[in-house]
């Protein structure tokens, strides 16, 4: 009879002998979490042993009937859980396996501590089971420490079952790692590389390609004989193909060294001409980079390190030295590196192609590192070439290439050896070194039907790069040529192929071509194949294998139609793009506007394929065809939330927008001057931004005109509380700069800086002059308390100061903490000991910081006070003593009548700073200068006593030869050689007894209980008093030892 309650299924089954596993839990809560895990529960038993006081709860897990009993209230340990288990045992004869299940603490080692997943519990080591009292057992010396309070072991089969959920949650952790470092990848460059070279190698014709690993300048380079191999071909010639082998041969080469522990690298690039975007200088290197760090067996700690200050939010990316960095580090770990460079010359710009080769060619001075390098004929300088090997397509690899293609032909040819003879003859003849020309023309004879129809097509071949687009013009024809439905899909996708602006995947494209104008979501039958989409076009786009980006044959077939595609196909219309973009951001499923969760965004991009493109690229494509979609731009536009959720995926911002912040910041001006006529020119984004903000940040002069001629606010705050005119002084723009001005832009606001010191800041002194010259005022102080003067101080920009001086700012006013940002607790710190927490440091006090001497030269011919006094009572020349590191600062100081005895807080003069702190020049400065060698602190510390303390042997010498007194005391009556000695300085200790220390028994007492007996007799080297010493150290020895037995304290 079966039941059902409380969602599970109920049996009447009862008989105690179909009972194999015992479960026993140690507490209530176990007992209950254990009953929820029955998949089937059971009757009670009708009848158990006499004696056995358990209450049992019955059922069935898996293929498994279970027993499942608790320990008596309030009881634990061993001896009960040991009588619920016999009898359950007597009750349930047939039970095979009894289980303690329950919570259990990970026993930690010192060299393994506990992590999540570790603890099996109930697995063995050495013999014993895991299940102990920890720390219980015996020590005997000279022998391993010895557990006694364990349990037995398991049974060998759930020994054996624990391997295999061991190894499940070894294989989990081993997944969760192994996605962390793909996360770190993915992060540090963009570029796959291994796609591309598994569909390369997947298209390649066995046997080919050989010629070249045969040739006497290519194993030269794999031996190391010359470290570039610099390969060039015409377009066409099968380069990356060349690539792709050479590359697939060097891993072989990596891993056979592997077997001999020869550390190898292997790294490769593949410029490609339609992803230049994410082929920068630092996203090549970087890609380097990644790929030489897996061939390591664990992430360097470095690169870990900065990915996760990236995760904390605090690095984008990394930046172009620190990549540089982590190559001349990871390269020190290989014996040799192979880099292998497709397609130099369809790298993004010359630019990049030189730096790129330059820092190849650095990184080869460092390192044995051989670099291969191909590219079309020019892209590289002929001084730079010494070893070379021409890409041609040898006749060889034309003829396996021929032959494997004579299947795919129609009957006419397959069926007739001699036909077949004379395409191979003609079109090996034609080719001349050009596998794409000989992959086109076998294309253009898949629609020829009969000999003649052969014939004649052979006889209108060309050879060379004008028989390349005689090619492709006859590929054209044969695409116009094709039933309407296949002829508008062709011409369509060869649409999108040539003129997105990043590659596409098949799924991408298959619904973009799916969008009909006038809907308002997408209708999945509209679909087309992926096999449809690629024969449409008549063999000149092909699919990769792993990663499904759609492509363009070559390079060369998109150069073709960047210049033909118009003239080509005159009758599809230019807005095409543009308007499938806007119709399916404008589909109903995107009305929920932003995702305030990334969890719901992810659903939403995956369950829409075009969303990325179409969100990211649509402004780009419709500033060129603003006037023909103005309508669609204008629904999307007006659509808040749908705008915003385009927004989400654009590169605008990170909280949502509105459609008129995306039409400002795309430069949509057609389109704004609709919107500007009935929207809210004001509105605010996520960050308080508004439109005009947007326009000034992109440097967007008509933009801002437009604008404020329709009643934009000019001096509204986002939610940082900067204003437009902030982002002008940012990007450095006179012209929108002054533009502002003149619609009244407030120069004297302040949200962390002043508009001033933000021009200051930024480094240009026409926005600085032009700001001057419409009354910014050059005193005003920023939240940090900070003038326009301490901003120019702190960038080092002389020509400024002088100009803030020129106009007549006070040279001597202190700079301000009492701010918002400043911690109270750091202002009361000054308040307690009477200092004014509007007291920190004037304008020299911070040249001398910087340690920027032309700038306080300026400040001290402008009368600044060389005598003012900071928060901690320092002169700047105090300042220059303790900082130490500008010995000519001082000196200027000095020079221009700074006063050597000025005294800190403490009674600190320069000189006790500089020796304290060990400067070594600055001491030597100072006590040429006439300072007092015996000047003393609030401790009647000297300069000597300081330098001593601290271990500065150099300054030590330099004052005891300058005449300093070695006896002199301080007032806990300690000298220079006391107070060395009890810092352990042997050095300086010798140093100060070579020189006539006072050595008297008291001292020598004192100081051989800090350096010790033996150290102290072989410095003084005096015998005199070494049996009263020995006494008196006896003596304090004992006394120490009775303050310890009676343990004062």
């Amino acid at each position: 009879m079966w039941l059902c309650g409380a969602g599970r299924i109920f049996a009447s089954m009862s008989n105690p002998r179909d009972y194999t596993i015992g479960w026993i839990c140690a507490l209530k809560t176990e007992y209950v979490a254990a009953r929820l895990f029955l998949d089937e529960a059971h009757d009670a038993p009708e009848h158990v042993s006499v004696g056995d006081n358990n209450v049992y709860t019955l059922g069935r897990m898996g293929g498994h009937n279970v027993v499942i009993a608790v320990l008596p209230d309030g009881e634990y340990g061993l001896s009960s859980a040991a009588r619920v288990a016999s009898d359950m045992q007597h009750s349930f004869p047939n039970m095979r396996i009894g289980l303690m299940v329950g919570i259990g603490g990970g026993a930690p080692t010192p060299k393994h501590d506990i992590r999540l997943g570790d603890v099996v519990v109930s697995t063995t080591k050495n013999g014993n089971s895991c299940v102990l009292q920890y720390d219980f057992g015996k020590k005997i010396q000279g022998q391993k420490f010895q557990l006694t309070g364990s349990l037995n072991q398991p049974p060998a089969l759930l020994r054996a079952a624990m391997d295999a959920v061991s190894d499940a949650i070894g294989g989990v952790a081993s997944m969760q790692q192994e996605g962390q470092h793909r996360e770190i990848f993915r992060w540090l460059s963009p570029i796959d590389p291994f796609t591309r070279q598994s569909d390369f190698l997947r298209r390649r014709q066995k046997g080919t390609g050989e010629w070249f690993l045969e040739t006497p300048q290519f194993k030269e380079w794999l031996e190391g004989k010359e470290k570039t191999l610099f390969c060039p071909g015409i377009p066409g010639a099968g380069k990356t193909m060349i690539a792709s082998i050479v590359s697939d041969n060097l891993k072989a080469v990596r891993d056979q060294d592997a077997v001999r522990n020869v550390r190898t690298g292997v790294a490769f690039i593949y410029c490609i001409y339609n992803e230049r975007e994410q082929q920068s200088l630092d996203d090549i290197l970087a890609s380097i980079l990644v790929q030489l760090v897996l061939g390591q067996p664990v992430i360097p700690e470095s690169v870990q390190k900065v990915y996760k200050s990236h995760r904390k939010g605090e690095k984008p990316r990394l930046s172009l030295d620190e990549i540089s960095k982590e190559i001349t580090a990871i390269i020190k770990c290989y014996s040799r590196i192979f880099i292998v460079v497709d397609a130099l010359d369809e790298c993004r710009d010359d630019d990049i192609r030189k730096s790129l080769l330059s820092k190849l060619f650095e990184l080869q001075t460092v390192s044995d590192i051989r670099l291969m390098v191909t590219f079309r004929p020019g892209a590289i300088s002929e001084a730079l070439i010494k070893t070379r090997i021409e890409i041609r397509a040898q006749n060889e690899d034309l003829e396996i290439y021929l032959r494997n293609q004579m299947s795919k032909l129609p009957d006419v040819v397959t069926e007739n050896h001699e036909l077949q003879n004379k395409i191979k003859d003609r079109i090996s003849y034609l080719a001349r070194g050009m596998f794409l020309l000989a992959q086109l023309y076998i294309n253009s004879l898949a629609d020829k039907l009969t000999e003649n129809a052969i014939d004649i097509a052979l006889k209108n071949m060309r050879a060379g790069e004008k028989g390349l687009d005689e090619a492709y013009d006859a590929a054209v024809q044969r695409i116009e040529s094709q039933l309407p439905g296949f002829r508008e899909l062709g011409e369509r996708v060869l649409l999108w192929i040539v003129f997105a602006r990043r590659p596409l995947t098949t799924e991408e494209l298959r619904h973009a071509l799916a969008v009909k104008a006038g809907t308002s979501s997408l209708d999945t039958r509209s679909l087309y194949t992926a096999k449809d989409i690629v024969s449409s076009c008549a063999g000149l786009a092909t699919i990769d294998g792993d990663s499904g980006i759609i492509r363009l044959v070559h390079y060369t077939t998109q150069e073709y139609f960047q210049r033909n595609y118009w003239k080509n196909f005159p009758n599809v219309q230019k807005d095409i793009i543009a308007a499938t973009c806007l119709t399916y951001l404008s589909y109903d499923v995107f009305g929920g506007g932003y995702c305030s969760y990334w969890l719901d965004l992810v659903p939403r991009q995956k369950q829409n394929p075009f969303f990325d493109y179409a969100a990211r690229n649509w402004a780009f494509h419709a500033r060129e065809v603003q006037g023909s979609v103005l309508e669609l731009a204008l629904k999307f536009l007006e659509s808040d939330s749908k705008s915003s959720a385009a927004s989400q995926i654009s590169s605008i911002g990170k909280q949502p927008v509105c459609g008129i912040h995306l039409a400002t910041y795309f430069d949509l001006k057609e389109i704004m001057e609709k919107l500007v006529k009935k929207n809210n020119l004001n509105i605010q984004d996520g960050e308080g931004r508004t439109p005009l903000s947007y326009a000034a940040e992109t440097e967007n002069m008509e933009m801002v005109r437009l604008l404020l001629e329709n009643g934009a606010q000019i001096n509204m705050e986002d939610n940082a509380r900067r204003r437009p005119l902030s982002e002008a002084i940012e990007k450095r723009n006179t012209t929108i700069v002054q533009y502002l001005l003149s619609w009244g832009a407030d120069l004297e606001y302040v949200y962390y800086y002043t508009p001033l010191s933000k021009a200051i800041e930024g480094g240009d002194d026409a926005v600085v002059e032009l700001l001057l010259a419409n009354g910014a005022r050059p005193d005003a102080e920023d939240r940090r308390g900070w003038k326009p003067l301490s901003q120019a101080i702190e960038v080092g920009n002389a020509a400024t100061v002088k100009h803030l001086l020129a106009v007549g700012i006070d040279v001597n006013y202190d700079y301000g903490i009492a701010r918002l940002e400043t911690p109270a607790g750091f202002v009361r710190q000054f308040v307690r000991r009477g200092v004014s927490p509007h007291k920190f440091l004037t304008p020299l006090h911070h040249a001398v910081e910087k340690g920027d001497i032309v700038i306080a030269k300026i400040l001290i011919d402008k009368g600044a006070n060389l005598e003012a006094k900071n928060q901690w009572s320092l002169t700047p020349l105090g300042r220059a003593a303790v900082w130490g590191k500008y010995e000519d600062m001082v000196k200027l100081l000095v020079d221009e009548g700074a006063d050597l005895e000025a005294k800190d807080e403490d009674d600190w003069t320069p000189l006790l700073s500089a020796a304290s702190n060990g400067h070594e020049a600055v001491v030597k400065v100072l006590v040429s200068k006439g300072a007092d060698i015996e000047a003393k602190n609030k401790r009647d510390q000297t300069p000597l006593s300081l330098a001593a303390g601290n271990g500065h042997e150099a300054v030590v010498k330099l004052l005891i030869d300058k005449g300093a007194d070695t006896e002199a005391r301080d007032n806990r009556d300690w000298t220079p050689l006391l107070f060395t000695a009890s810092n352990g300085h042997e050095a300086v200790v010798k140093l100060l007894i070579d020189k006539g220390a006072d050595t008297t028994l008291g001292s020598q007492i004192w100081l051989t209980k800090q350096v010790g007996f033996e150290s102290f007799m072989s410095l003084v080297k005096d015998e005199t008093h070494m049996s009263q010493i020995k006494d008196e150290i006896q003596r304090r020895k004992k006394w120490d030892e009775y303050i310890q037995s009676t343990r004062f304290t």
